[in-house]
């Protein structure tokens, strides 16, 4: 991709990078451990907890230590997750798309804000918002 790349071209590319990004991050699972092990816990990227293991021991764990030990588990595990998934968003900022989009942006000049329509924000971020940005991703999903 050149450095010229057309910038609704390079947004139609962002957007469906982003698409293929949350289907990946929605795959992402992370693991943690405590108590020795005893304690297993698996998270999806939101930070849910989609296993739960506590395994038998011949010193079985106490009642009352086991909501640490589990919060203990699951803290590593969303920790875990929560790099996978900042890794696979950074791939996608650093993308081509991505930096002929703000190559794009920065290229133009900044609006006039007298001449933003009143319904947008009277910032440029307001108007990017709600003009450009919002409507891109929700066509991108329509698609």
């Amino acid at each position: 991709m050149s450095n010229d790349m057309d910038p609704n071209v390079a947004l139609r590319e962002m957007m469906r990078a982003a698409a293929r990004t949350d289907a990946a991050v929605a795959q992402i699972r992370g693991q943690g451990q405590s108590g020795g092990g005893r304690v297993r816990v698996e998270v999806d990227a939101t930070g849910t907890i989609t296993k739960l293991d506590i395994a038998e021991s011949p010193h079985p764990i106490a009642v009352g230590d086991l909501p640490a030990l589990i919060i203990e588990a699951q803290r590593l595990a969303c920790a875990q997750a929560r790099e996978s998934a900042e890794e696979l968003r950074r791939d996608l900022s650093d993308s081509p798309e991505a930096q002929a989009m703000i190559r794009e942006f920065h290229r133009r000049p900044a609006p006039d804000p007298s001449q933003v329509p009143s319904e947008f924000g009277a910032t440029e971020f307001d108007y990017l918002d709600d003009a450009v940005w919002e409507p891109a991703w929700r066509r991108s999903w329509e698609e």
